[in-house]
């Protein structure tokens, strides 16, 4: 069994487990001949059986971790934002984290089950493990224990994605039709897609060979309300969240044919390097190279699809309407002063669960990090009267643009 065979069982098989590359490198070292000497008495049969021992007991963590998942995601449907539970609530939190492998101080988890301290100290205790643990409370979430788990959700696997989609929608209505599933037999593989989309973008012209080689990919196999038919996504990305430089992303269809898809902001690289082409520079896209929450009015209106566009010259400006959105949330006590601010038109809501609100609006949000956002306010504006129309609390969970 050579060692890139050892590596697609680990992948095939331990999709469960979130294996960094270093770690595959150290484990596949350690297991052949490339790595720690192999002592020349040591059968081939003991080999194998150190491989499907390392196997077996990874199958069991990635048992365990799945099991705490759906558990996780269980907790927070039921209550919401951690940051309003009760003290039992996050003790029984803090001790499932505990029983699944979660590293905490043996002396805080010892404090937390005395039944001579004080519960407001209890109480003062569980927080400062929580901070300690993710780096805030008011918003911690099972996606926060996820990533802590496996990684940030773009390196996840195919099964992984896949997981989460069916789980999640089994549990919650969600308002995006976003759903990742696995490819059949007949499809592309994974390493297939990659390489398809690849060679489009490097025919195209878009970026060379070595800027891609120094991004990360994020693969998805996926459905939506615009895609029956599954397909593929692969974009080069210069972090998990794709937020700190262009993203080179390319659409297929399950057997291969590169497509677009406004409404996802994907165009296909020839398209993209024809708009390149026309801009007055010659180097630069015209198709912005940042995430969308920070396009402006106009490039939302072009690129984003028909529910965006731009106000009429009787209606409030943007700038009236953040000033106007961030004076609603001082009223209700809620300092936002170092929060993002992504302002959208919008023609109307294409995932809209009622009629109660009139478009056009503004709908303006502020985000506690624009990276990897936490807690997010909305705040939806009449634009011809600047009349508040909806305010919506974290709690709420509003889709965005």
């Amino acid at each position: 069994m050579n060692r890139e065979r050892i590596r697609q069982c680990l992948d095939e098989n331990l999709s469960g487990l979130y294996v960094t590359e270093g770690r595959h490198r150290m484990m596949m070292d350690e297991i052949t001949a490339g790595g720690r000497p192999v002592r020349k008495k040591r059968s081939a049969a003991l080999v194998l059986l150190a491989v499907l021992l390392i196997a077996a007991g990874t199958a069991k963590a990635a048992a365990l971790s799945g099991a705490l998942l759906e558990k996780a995601i269980d907790m927070d449907v039921e209550r919401g934002p951690l940051s309003t539970w009760s003290l039992d609530e996050k003790l029984e939190w803090i001790d499932l984290l505990s029983e699944n492998g979660w590293s905490f101080p043996v002396e805080e988890l010892s404090a937390l089950h005395d039944e001579q301290l004080p519960e407001d100290e209890k109480e003062q205790r569980a927080s400062q493990l929580i901070v300690s643990t993710f780096g805030r409370e008011d918003a911690v979430s099972h996606v926060d224990i996820m990533e802590r788990l496996k990684g940030p959700m773009s390196t996840w696997s195919l099964e992984d994605k896949a997981w989460y989609s069916d789980t999640i929608q089994s549990k919650v209505t969600l308002l995006d039709s976003w759903r990742d599933v696995l490819p059949e037999e007949s499809d592309m593989t994974r390493e297939e897609a990659v390489e398809r989309a690849r060679e489009a973008i490097l025919s195209a012209r878009m970026v060379t060979q070595d800027a891609l080689e120094n991004r990360m990919i994020n693969v998805s196999f996926f459905t939506n309300q615009d895609h029956e038919e599954p397909c593929w996504m692969v974009s080069w990305q210069t972090d998990p969240y794709g937020a700190s430089g262009p993203e080179y992303t390319v659409l297929m269809t399950r057997t291969g044919e590169v497509i677009e898809d406004a409404a996802l902001g994907v165009y296909t690289p020839v398209h993209v390097a024809e708009m390149m082409a026309e801009d007055e520079s010659g180097t630069a896209p015209l198709l912005p190279q940042t995430r969308e929450e920070q396009w402006s009015l106009a490039e939302k209106a072009q690129w984003l699809g028909d529910d965006n566009g731009l106000p009429a010259d009787d209606e409030i400006s943007e700038e009236t309407a953040i000033a106007l959105a961030r004076q609603a949330l001082q009223a209700q006590g809620i300092d936002v002063q170092q929060y993002a601010i992504s302002v959208w038109y919008k023609l109307y809501d294409p995932y809209a669960a009622d009629d109660s609100l009139q478009y056009p609006a503004y709908v303006v949000y502020f985000t506690d990090h624009a990276d990897a956002p936490r807690t997010v306010y909305g705040i939806i504006i009449d634009p011809q009267t600047g009349d508040i129309q909806r305010f919506y609390t974290p709690s709420d969970s509003p889709g965005n643009g």
